[in-house]
């Protein structure tokens, strides 16, 4: 049970997809947006916020006020939201873009934006989705107004996720006139996950642990049960403070979330060494000249001094620890102990020709044996998988250096494969398939 636990955590990073500024939300369509209260001065629906703060300003240029695509807290029950009411998560939200304009020294960060505007609406869309994140910048909502949205998983109702301090660190520490936050997307992610650590704790990647114990924890173990390479997290961390939008060429598949934590670790290394303006120093820099300031072998002598301290690093938790407190985490957040996983077991046939094309089997260890045939396509043998909170996750090496990973839902006794790893389009622009199940026996050849 135990260590089925730690195994479901690491495979939840491990296939994570955390939102990075490459991949911004689309532009925003104002005439859908359904909402609880009329407001007065346009013809949409909106929810005003009352005496919104200042944000620590020495006087009051913009005011924020929130908009919900639909009635969000009427739909779910809220026994596992991570707020109870809207009021709840406003007031959350507001908190959160003041403490983290604060940690960061960016308190003006919304001025670039204001022109004329004197209002920024703050919209709010779920959808059933693996991708969260923010529209950077905000944009164009009424004549004196811009909008920014936020969009989340149905988490943020059913089990207490929702990566919003995160996602507000996008904006806050955005440079307009560059279009970016730092000249590195590493230290962006890091930082933001910095911010989220310190506004949210459980909602970051290290699950509110202490970063460098959950870091050294993490990789271990993801090297371990070959979830990750050696080869793999050498390119992980190639990428880490790197110039550009540099990550590696297997993000956001297997291995994304280990790049960000990577990233987030150096962030932390950064600021306990030397500083929080010395971090904020680094992060508005131009290029990657600035880490010549603070080692004379710039960049590489800073890495190879943050993996001298990780390996001098006592960490404050055990492994079992750290198990044991995941576990708890889960069953608080609306997770059963076994996470539903016993359902995926079993044999599955493929609808176009009736025949047994997917094998599910679980192991002693908690991880998942998967057999995965495609007609006149491919077969896969050897997949290994993890149930996650989105559903079963599955990778496979035995086609060599093509990244083939992806995910298994179920609706019912109809199991979906989705393929999310790059190296599927060399064999097929379909991505999911669909099959249905015939016994709970699997036929492991």
């Amino acid at each position: 049970m135990k260590k089925r636990k730690l195994l479901c955590l690491l495979c939840c990073i491990l296939f994570c997809l955390p939102s990075c500024e490459k991949s911004n939300l689309k532009d925003i369509e104002p005439e859908v947006i359904q909402t609880a209260n009329t407001g007065s001065e346009t013809n949409i629906k909106k929810d005003p916020v009352s005496e919104t703060p200042d944000l620590n300003l020495e006087e009051k240029t913009m005011k924020f006020e929130f908009l919900y695509d639909e009635e969000y807290w009427e739909q779910y029950d809220l026994s596992y939201a991570q707020f109870q009411t809207k009021e709840e998560y406003e007031k959350a939200v507001l908190n959160a873009m003041d403490a983290i304009a604060t940690l960061y020294h960016k308190e003006g960060w919304y001025k670039q934006y204001a022109d004329n505007k004197d209002t920024i609406y703050i919209r709010l869309t779920i959808e059933d989705s693996i991708y969260e994140g923010v529209s950077i910048p905000p944009t164009d909502y009424t004549m004196n107004s811009l909008i920014m949205r936020l969009q989340f998983t149905p988490n943020m109702f059913t089990h207490r996720s929702s990566p919003f301090a995160h996602e507000l660190t996008h904006i806050i520490t955005r440079n307009k006139s560059t279009g970016k936050s730092s000249f590195s997307l590493s230290l962006t992610e890091g930082i933001c996950e910095y911010a989220s650590n310190m506004v949210e704790g459980s909602e970051c990647t290290n699950q509110g642990i202490d970063i460098q114990t959950f870091y050294k924890y993490y990789f271990k173990t993801a090297i371990e049960h070959n979830f990750l390479t050696q080869e793999k997290v050498n390119t992980i961390l190639a990428c880490v403070g790197t110039e550009g939008n540099a990550y590696p060429d297997f993000f956001p598949d297997n291995g994304g979330g280990a790049w960000i934590l990577a990233s987030y670790s150096f962030v932390d290394y950064l600021i306990q060494t030397y500083g929080m303006d010395a971090m904020m120093t680094i992060f508005s820099a131009d290029d990657e000249t600035i880490y010549y300031d603070y080692n004379p072998d710039g960049l590489a002598g800073l890495k190879a001094d943050w993996q001298d301290f990780l390996e001098n690093y006592v960490p404050v938790m055990s492994d079992e620890e750290i198990n044991d407190y995941v576990t708890e985490l889960n069953i608080h957040n609306g997770y059963t102990a076994e996470m539903e996983s016993d359902l995926y077991t079993g044999e599955y046939s493929a609808y176009d020709i009736n025949e047994p094309m997917l094998e599910i089997q679980k192991n002693n260890d908690g991880t998942y044996k998967i057999q995965i045939g495609i007609y006149r396509l491919i077969q896969l043998d050897d997949c290994t998988g993890l149930a996650t909170a989105e559903g079963l996750s599955f990778s496979t090496t035995e086609l060599g250096d093509r990244n083939i990973s992806g995910i298994i839902t179920l609706d019912d006794d109809i199991a979906t494969v989705t393929f999310t790893g790059s190296g599927w389009s060399d064999y097929s622009s379909v991505m999911k398939y669909k099959y249905y199940k015939t016994s709970d026996t699997p036929d492991i050849k």
